[in-house]
């Protein structure tokens, strides 16, 4: 992962997976409002967030 993504990108990728900002926030433990902060470009995802979200996300569909 090179940085973390700009917010169309981050709704890309929840929207792939299937994921509501309620689902996002309880796999990285933040909440929603958070999640769409992230979304809407109020504040950049923090690299710790997308990188547990990635790592949660591929263990989940092996």
């Amino acid at each position: 992962m090179k940085d973390t993504p700009i917010p169309d990108e981050f709704r890309f990728f929840l929207s792939k997976h299937g994921l509501t900002g309620r689902e996002a926030g309880a796999l990285v433990g933040v909440n929603s409002r958070q999640i769409r902060r992230y979304t809407s470009d109020d504040v950049k995802v923090p690299y710790a967030v997308w990188y547990t979200l990635n790592m949660k996300l591929e263990s989940r569909e092996v």
